[in-house]
């Protein structure tokens, strides 16, 4: 299966951080030099959106199906939640924006989300991208939980707790596929955890999903990862979907071609593929 690309965009969490930092003048200028300090952490999110480069012989027609992929890789200290729930919120408000903008211009674009969140499923970061909120009484929006610095940020730069929101509808692939998320995506000496997702909307559906490799398995060749079979302390998570409609035209007209599911499959993973696959 072959794309054509669409469009692409980069979010420099950092330039964003100083951008947001630079609106706060009630501040002066140690606090905003804390809170950048907090904040710039030096990661990034990149969005791609792809057109479908397939033709349907039968009817002369070009498939026109698109998808909007993202990848990120968030903030990995598991003591400043608050920072990563800043880098998501920031994340989701400029999908949330892209995606307004292609529905205004007629376009139906499903969206696929991958990456190293640094987040377990009992985070605030997971709660918001599932959800599309967060509780007021999250333990991660705990003020007392790590000193004054994440109270300035989360009383500063990130808006209230009620309007900490995304009206995406995402859904967890493996959690979809497997029924529940895997036991671990990171294994490591110190830590065994699921860190890693792949997020998707409607217009796209799971039809299979990559076996994350039993414990047994990494053990023969080591006490964690990496190791000389696993080269990274993350495994693969990767996913199959298919488009749940599939649009046709000539030139940039698009028309419905039929209703329902359709064997037009992609492969999506968020790591290069390890030595072994299981499925």
């Amino acid at each position: 299966m072959k794309f054509n690309v669409v469009d692409y965009i980069e979010v420099d969490f950092n330039e964003t951080a100083r951008s947001e930092v630079n609106q706060l003048n009630s501040f002066d200028e140690n606090e905003k030099r804390k809170i950048l300090n907090r904040m710039c952490k030096d990661n990034i999110a990149q969005l791609i959106e792809l057109e479908l480069v397939q033709h349907d012989d039968s009817r002369g027609m070009y498939y026109q199906n698109r998808v909007c992929l993202v990848n990120t890789h968030l903030y990995s200290n598991y003591r400043r939640a608050d920072v990563k729930l800043w880098q998501t919120y920031t994340l989701m408000s400029n999908i949330q924006r892209y995606i307004s903008i292609r529905n205004h211009q007629g376009a139906d674009v499903p969206i696929v989300i991958c990456g190293d969140f640094n987040s377990e499923p009992n985070s605030a970061v997971y709660s918001f991208l599932e959800h599309g909120q967060i509780s007021s009484t999250h333990p991660d929006l705990d003020l007392e939980g790590d000193g004054n610095n994440q109270s300035l940020l989360l009383n500063s730069v990130l808006p209230d707790i009620s309007r900490i929101t995304h009206n995406i509808k995402l859904s967890s692939a493996m959690s979809c596929a497997i029924e529940k998320e895997p036991t671990y995506t990171n294994y490591t000496g110190g830590f065994k955890g699921t860190l890693d997702y792949i997020w998707f909307n409607e217009g796209l559906k799971v039809v299979s999903a990559l076996n994350i490799p039993p414990e047994s398995e990494i053990l023969k060749y080591g006490i964690a990862l990496p190791n000389s079979c696993f080269p990274s302390d993350h495994v693969s998570i990767c996913c199959d979907f298919e488009f749940e409609h599939m649009y046709y035209g000539n030139d940039n007209e698009q028309h419905n071609l039929y209703q329902g599911h359709n064997s037009m499959k992609m492969n999506m993973n968020n790591k290069s593929m390890k030595k072994n696959s299981y499925r």
